[in-house]
């Protein structure tokens, strides 16, 4: 399970942990087997044809062991690698060894030049191995590279495995026990951390859960309105067949026989459907995963399993065998085979089939709420400002690394002659630099403590800021507002006086009511870097997704950056035309800048904001198919209800005809027995939303699980599925030839 870290009255997260915290937990606890630590690393491989960026992770040596898992190749990295001037090595994923070596078993033992020292290649993980990202491709020993980490660079995971005689609340007490130890030496850097024992699986998917789970509950529904709808069938099949049952039964047979007859041809129909269904899923799933969004955890793991065809199977073999059997419990047969009975075979039947009709509207009713208020939580965000101007912008990212870039002013000068290279392409406006740009779906920000001049804070509670370094124009590349105050200028470089642009949630939570310009700030992480003026205010972006509130933050001059960590760099260009014809030939300018040099993710502003609404979108849109489905199937099981009653009632529809009722009359009674039916409906599904309302509210934005107008158009939608189910049946019972039916009978 995983050791999370966060501030108390905060959520744990997966990386909440810092390394020196790690190192004096995992000395001291003694509820656990091991413990392990890991970090997301970026590695640049100049060993190949073409400079690689990849994504992986620095983990300590007890990681591996720790997992128990075989590598497939070599061995895994253990204590003797993970120390002080140890060399360097590498294990890789399947997919890397793959895609490097050609799947070659020799590779283990061959070397990679990574971030300019060689590197051996002692293993290969199996192909099934995504712990605890999908997206690592390598991981390398971890403590010669966390010299100098603060405490509170809090960006590690820590897992654990559980002694089997230590139960959670014994190991749960134990860490914060540890950790009020830990706030008592550093309160600097540890006042209110609390660390909290989640397990592995739900902590991965926490983002992704809720709209899972939502989506999880749609299938449950669609497969509960199916196989109703299944029941009510056999119910009418087997009502409509009570006269010869009954001719059965007065011949001898017993009901456990006639049961088995029934039962048998009921269970063709579900094995058909069974194979059926089966059948279609596979290419469903295909399509499923190839529309579904990269973010979403473990997708392309996704498969047909046997536990869901067995769900399937059983709920088919419950509400089969029911609807097949159940209105053997009606048969009389000495009133089924007197003369004149025509009509009790469709009142045996009926008030099942309206119970189970009603099912499937309350069903397919909350799952037109649900769709109703994620499609109206989608438009919601879809209208919020991202703050700035996206057309036409072209977003593209280095990490430097040593030995080209092992310092501030080597990483600074390229910066520089890549922003002039950059504006010297043909079709670009204008270009710029941010160490954290919106919707940074890369995690590439940093937070520091900061203190306002002449006031003072008791260690640890100073206000909490998001640095983003930027070069000069950068607000003008991007369309960001600055709303009082100047600029980043080139004037404002190494040497000049400290400076600094904040938003407006940092003017709002440091100077509020105030006008900041011109007050004064440090940033209280021990380094003393100096005060900082603000010069001007900016407005809030989108960092974190559109439906996310902007974190107060500081925009100061990378010229003057002083974070020798702040390798990370996004290089964003304006053009004057279409950007996805003009990124080849930006990405190819600034790869001439230095051809050893990784450039990636290299995209479009507007494809990254909707890949950050993806995941929303494909929710809303798995959720409307789910909810056609079930109005589809309640339709035609309104249908069904009331074609068979009709036909039941053939007689009593004549008789009333031959009396003098109009064709109106009928028609409209028709209509008020389906109408019925969905009221009751509407009311259980009402119900059933209410129940599933904090599923759902968990993944809504600017409404509420009780929005009218969502519930307006559900019953619409459900008032226009009643009226065309029933129009059919009505048009017949209007159409009933008085005469005839009486003749036939």
């Amino acid at each position: 399970m995983f050791v999370a870290g966060a501030r108390r009255g905060e959520p744990p997260g997966v990386f909440g942990t810092s390394y020196p915290d790690y190192l004096d937990l995992a000395r001291e606890q003694h509820s656990f087997e091991a413990l392990a630590t890991s970090c997301y690393w970026t590695f640049t491989v100049t060993s190949t044809d073409v400079p690689l960026r990849l994504v992986g992770q620095r983990v300590s040596g007890s990681f591996f062991p720790l997992l128990g898992l075989r590598p497939l190749h070599g061995r895994w990295i253990d204590e003797t690698d993970d120390r002080l001037g140890g060399a360097e090595v590498v294990v890789l994923s399947h997919g890397l060894w793959q895609r490097v070596f050609g799947g070659d078993p020799a590779a283990v033992g061959g070397h990679l030049m990574l971030n300019g020292r060689s590197a051996e290649v002692v293993g290969v993980m199996p192909p099934a191995f995504a712990f605890p990202f999908e997206d690592l491709e390598l991981w390398a020993p971890m403590l010669g590279e966390m010299e100098g980490v603060p405490r509170n660079s809090r960006f590690f995971s820590t897992i654990g495995r559980l002694r089997d005689d230590v139960p959670r609340v014994e190991a749960q007490a134990e860490v914060e026990r540890l950790a009020a130890a830990l706030e008592r030496q550093h309160p600097g850097t540890n006042r209110d951390w609390r660390p909290v024992l989640i397990e592995a699986l739900p902590a991965l998917t926490t983002d992704a859960r809720p709209r899972l789970l939502l989506i999880f509950a749609a299938v449950l529904v669609v497969l509960l309105v199916a196989c109703v709808n299944l029941a009510a069938l056999l119910v009418s099949r087997t009502a409509a067949r009570q006269r010869e049952l009954a001719v059965r039964v007065a011949l001898g047979a017993g009901r456990w026989r006639l049961g088995r007859i029934l039962l048998c041809d009921a269970g063709w129909l579900g094995i058909a459907g069974l194979a059926g269904g089966w059948l279609i899923a596979a290419p469903s799933l295909a399509l499923l995963k190839a529309l579904a969004p990269e973010a979403l955890p473990r997708v392309d793991t996704v498969s047909l399993s046997w536990p869901v065809a067995a769900l399937a199977a059983a709920s088919m073999v419950v509400f089969v065998g029911v609807g097949a059997v159940a209105p053997l419990a009606t048969l009389r047969p000495h009133r089924v085979v007197r003369p004149g009975s025509a009509t009790v075979a469709g009142r045996a039947g009926g008030l099942g089939r309206r119970v189970l009709i009603t099912v499937q509207i309350a069903g397919a009713f909350a799952l037109l709420i649900a769709v109703g208020l994620l499609g109206r939580s989608f438009a919601r965000v879809l209208d919020v400002s991202p703050g700035f101007d996206a057309a036409n912008l072209i977003t593209l990212r280095v990490f430097l690394t040593p030995p080209a870039y092992r310092t501030i002013e080597q990483q600074i000068d390229f910066v520089s002659r890549g922003l002039e290279a950059l504006r010297h392409s043909p079709g670009v406006i204008a270009a710029a630099a941010v160490t954290q740009p919106p919707f940074d779906a890369q995690g590439a920000g940093t937070t520091l403590p900061t203190a306002v001049e002449g006031r003072t804070y008791a260690p640890g509670t100073q206000p909490i800021v998001a640095y983003r370094g930027v070069s000069a124009g950068y607000f003008a590349t991007v369309g960001l507002p600055v709303l009082d105050g100047r600029p980043i200028l080139e004037t404002d470089r190494r040497g000049a006086p400290l400076v600094g642009v904040i938003n407006r949630a940092m003017a709002d939570q440091l100077w509020p009511g105030e006008r900041p310009i011109g007050r004064r700030f440090e940033f209280a992480d021990g380094r003393n870097a100096g005060w900082i003026t603000v010069v001007g205010v900016v407005g809030d972006v989108a960092t974190d997704g559109l439906e996310m509130r902007e974190s107060p933050a500081v925009y100061t001059p990378y010229g003057q950056r002083s974070l020798p960590f702040l390798r990370w760099m996004t290089l964003v260009v304006r053009t004057n035309g279409d950007p996805g014809t003009a990124v080849a030939s930006v990405r190819a300018r600034l790869q001439q800048v230095d051809p050893q040099q990784p450039i990636f993710a290299v995209t479009t502003m507007e494809a990254t904001m909707a890949r950050s609404m993806a995941e929303r979108r494909f929710a809303v849109v798995l959720m409307t198919v789910f909810a056609g489905l079930a109005i589809v199937i309640a339709a035609l099981g309104v249908y069904g209800m009331l074609a068979q009653q009709v036909a039941s009632r053939a007689r009593e529809i004549g008789v009333r005809l031959a009396l003098g009722a109009r064709p109106g009359q009928v028609f409209a009674t028709v209509i008020r027995e389906g109408a019925g039916v969905s009221a009751v409906g509407v009311a259980l599904g009402a119900g059933l939303t209410a129940v599933a309302a904090p599923l759902i509210e968990s993944s809504l934005f600017g409404i509420t699980t009780a929005d009218p107008t969502t519930y307006g158009g559900g019953l619409l939608a459900i008032a226009l599925m009643t009226v065309v189910a029933s129009t059919m049946p009505a048009l017949t019972a209007a159409r009933t030839d008085p005469i005839g039916t009486l003749r036939s009978d």
